[in-house]
């Protein structure tokens, strides 16, 4: 259970504790009366009260043990519940969210089992810098915060006695053409200068990774097609890519693109719903959660007009006009904030050999990955190549897609309405 859910719980009893105890004495006070002459033969409610004062000063004691037993074990060891309550083999949960030398169980996760959350990867371009600066402050706000003590299931790191448990590692990650020397020196001021509360779950910095497009490919969507290629295409694609480094005082080292396994891919306009968020998406990812390739949201926003197909041009036809009227594949299809396996090779052999070349031949080169993914694996053609792989294309609700509907947002209403949702992708909020 997260440290704020057993908060939520615990915080009422405490209220009580100082609350019992004045009734208690009023209540005996009032059956009592010493201040009046005892009477004989009668009793009615004098003997009442105290009875029921009696049963109260006993839930007050329970109550009161309850507290004191919570409070010490969260000054001890504040990733108990969470360990105990969420187990999962060869993760433990620590209590705080920074690397730390731990004594690793005796079985480490291995093969079918070594899935977990090792990049949260923010995509942006030239532009959306505030957007990104925004985004990061306000996971410092309560309601949005990450993770908290003791919520993190942590990856163990290295080899013998002396491994490390670390945190999933933050990625902004800058794309386009021509110079991106400003954009790449404020990403690496916010990648330095993290909240103490988001430097808490990331292992107290963030990367920076560049991907470089030529001129004529820096368009959407072609651009964020050739990014999602790079990471999950290996490193035959990875020649656009650059780390840069971002050196931070007794931070840990981001993990590389190489060491990238299960990978949450942020746009700037993804906006946190819920406190430990970050804890929710890193359960949700190991097992014996099924296997996965994509783990995303639907279009679950309100219905909206769509453009007439007779405007725009080829390359910069919104999905909305390309796709007009909508296909089965365009409405099935999983937005592209989601949860995805790049460390499998799998994945990537049924995009690079299966889905790409019939998506190139069907729509060119200009088409949203995601979109494309959807389009390929719903046309009744490859259903012969869909079917046997159609269990790794998952929803969820955990990430919530509501594009275009930031004007009737609201964290309230979306946590009311399910419970499990961490993140909402609201598209040009």
């Amino acid at each position: 259970m997260p440290r704020s859910d057993v908060a939520e719980t615990i915080w009422p009893l405490l209220v009580l504790q100082a609350v019992l105890p004045p009734v208690l004495a009023l209540g005996w006070l009032c059956a009592a009366r010493p201040w009046r002459p005892v009477r004989s033969g009668r009793r009615g409610w004098s003997a009442v009260i105290p009875v029921l004062c009696l049963l109260l000063l006993c839930v007050w004691m329970v109550q009161l043990v309850t507290a004191a037993v919570w409070l010490v074990g969260e000054r001890s060891s504040a990733g108990t519940s969470a360990a105990v309550l969420r187990p999962c083999l060869g993760v433990r949960a620590v209590s705080n969210g920074t690397a730390a030398s731990i004594p690793l169980p005796s079985r480490v996760l291995a093969g079918e089992h070594d899935r977990f959350l090792s990049h949260v990867v923010v995509a942006f371009t030239s532009g959306q810098e505030s957007k990104v600066r925004h985004q990061l402050l306000s996971w410092s706000l309560p309601g949005a915060r990450p993770c908290s003590q003791g919520t993190l299931p942590l990856r163990a790191a290295g080899d013998g006695p002396g491994r490390v448990l670390e945190p999933p590692s933050l990625v902004l990650l800058v794309s386009g053409s021509g110079n991106l020397r400003d954009t790449v020196s404020e990403a690496v001021d916010m990648a330095g200068a993290l909240h103490p509360d988001v430097a808490l779950c990331f292992g107290g910095v963030a990367a920076v990774w560049i991907v470089e497009l030529e001129p004529s490919e820096d368009v959407y969507p072609l651009a964020s097609r050739l990014v999602f290629e790079t990471l999950l295409l290996g490193p035959a694609r990875r020649r656009r890519l650059t780390a840069v480094p971002v050196a931070v005082s007794g931070a840990s080292t981001p993990r590389g693109p190489d060491l990238m396994s299960c990978v949450l891919l942020l746009e700037p306009d993804v906006v946190a719903v819920r406190d430990d968020w970050l804890a929710v998406l890193s359960w949700a990812t190991l097992w014996p959660s099924p296997e996965y390739w994509v783990r995303g949201s639907l279009d679950r926003a309100p219905a909206r007009p769509r453009p007439s197909p007779k405007k725009g041009g080829s390359a910069a036809v919104p999905e909305e006009v390309r796709y007009s009227p909508p296909t089965q594949g365009y409405l099935a299809h999983i937005n592209g904030n989601a949860l995805y396996q790049f460390g499998s090779e799998d994945f990537a052999d049924y995009y690079a050999r299966r889905a790409l070349p019939w998506l190139l031949g069907t729509y060119g080169e200009s088409f949203a990955f995601d979109a494309g993914i959807g389009e390929f694996n719903w046309h009744p053609d490859n259903r012969a190549a869909f079917a046997p792989v159609a269990h790794f294309f998952q929803f969820t609700d955990v990430v919530q897609n509501l594009y275009g509907g930031a004007d009737a947002f609201s964290p309230w209403r979306v946590r009311l309405g399910s419970p499990r949702t961490a993140l909402v992708h609201l598209g040009g909020h």
